[in-house]
């Protein structure tokens, strides 16, 4: 279910709000690791949800773990 949003303010507060509550999930030990991941996508499709609200252009990149220069800055290593 996509979020509805009032309007500019009220995205930008989600997205702050989102990504405090990302950044506390890995102190919170006493929560599973099910429910972290469960709260985490959350957080990232609020996220996500506003960016489209405010017009924000999110490009489509993802360098992934197994190309080449992963751990190296992008370069490759010979």
């Amino acid at each position: 279910m996509k979020a509805v949003f009032n309007d500019n303010n009220e995205a930008n507060k989600t997205i702050e709000l989102a990504i405090g509550r990302i950044l506390r999930l890995d102190n919170m030990i006493d929560l599973p690791d099910e429910e972290k991941i469960k709260q985490y996508e959350t957080c990232r499709s609020l996220i996500l949800d506003a960016f489209d609200f405010l017009g924000v252009e999110r490009p489509n990149i993802s360098l992934g773990y197994c190309k080449p220069g992963y751990n190296f800055g992008n370069s490759i290593l010979e």
